[in-house]
């Protein structure tokens, strides 16, 4: 009789509903590493459920990538990485190509916020590479707070089959040089549907940089959702476009973009707030004063709906 479920059930049943497998990820510079891999032995399947990063050759890229490779296309299973008191260091990109795969920060599902996710689980890319190549369809990325690698990408989604991609609760550290940082959700080379950003937050880390974008979607995906994601834009640094969702029929919906002006905080500038396509943009709020701003930019004569500006003391912002 399988054991895994019934023996540690107080654990199980704080852990989403899912028939497939649940994988879990752990420091192993922590103290507790040893006593997880106790609790949960290698299953009637043989299969690990436990896996542990090392120093030396090993890295923390290699048990994450491990427990991805474990999962099963369409199966659900989830992949959570445990909270750290050290950040994972990643020296190779993760890739999602399975279908129907979570990647979770666990501590997401005792803390969750209301947008953005705190730093228990810190996913730190050290090589000069994008953190996480996505190309697999109805894959969820949460709960992480994250630190790109320098004019690299975060969350990179690619090719045609990675639809309904559900990218939420995540923090963005977002590092570059000069003048050539670049997107950290980046779907600009996919052709995948019905993605769903939402709830994620972006901030500066170093000053007097350059972004193009923060969330890029091409006018190749259809009905890309941008939802409720903060924006806070300081340290004297520049984005072109914070949001670029480009997708046909897509939504940008209710976002705060934020910029400091003074206040203790170095000046920075917004050029562009929403750039969208053949959708529409509804409830935005844009607090960017003093910048060279176009608020709203692309669509039609009816793609925008209330859409405040603060420079213009919270009246309706139109489209440029």
């Amino acid at each position: 009789m399988e054991k895994q479920l019934s023996r540690y059930g107080a654990i199980a049943k704080a852990l989403p509903a899912t028939m497939g497998k649940i994988f879990f990820v752990v420091n192993g510079a922590d103290s507790w590493a040893g006593d997880l891999i106790r609790e949960f032995p290698t299953d009637s399947d043989g299969q690990s459920r436990v896996f542990v990063t090392t120093s030396g050759a090993d890295t923390d890229s290699l048990a994450i990538q491990a427990a991805l490779d474990a999962c099963v296309a369409g199966r659900d299973d989830y992949v959570f990485v445990l909270p750290s008191t050290n950040d994972y260091d990643l020296e190779t990109k993760l890739t999602m190509s399975k279908r129907s795969v979570h990647l979770i920060g666990m501590n997401y599902l005792n803390d969750k916020q209301e947008t953005g996710s705190n730093s228990a689980t810190k996913l730190h890319m050290i090589a000069d590479d994008d953190a996480i190549l996505l190309t697999g369809g109805n894959c969820e990325i949460a709960g992480f707070y994250f630190k790109n690698y320098n004019n690299q990408g975060t969350i990179v989604v690619t090719g045609g089959i990675a639809d309904c991609a559900h990218i939420h609760h995540n923090h963005f550290n977002m590092n570059a040089v000069t003048t050539n940082g670049v997107a950290q959700v980046d779907f600009s080379g996919a052709t995948s549907s019905f993605a769903c950003i939402e709830r994620n937050t972006f901030a500066t880390n170093v000053s007097d940089l350059t972004f193009a974008s923060l969330i890029s979607v091409s006018s190749s995906c259809t009905w890309g959702k941008v939802l409720k994601n903060n924006f806070m834009i300081g340290d004297g640094c520049t984005v072109t476009c914070v949001i670029q969702n480009l997708s046909y029929k897509g939504q940008t919906n209710d976002n705060d973009i934020f910029c400091a002006s003074g206040g203790g905080g170095a000046t920075s500038t917004i050029t562009n707030a929403i750039t969208i396509g053949g959708g529409v943009a509804a409830g935005n709020r844009m607090s960017i004063a003093g910048t060279t701003t176009q608020d709203l930019v692309g669509g039609s004569a009816t793609s925008f709906v209330d859409n405040r500006d603060a420079g213009s003391g919270g009246s309706l912002a139109f489209t440029n």
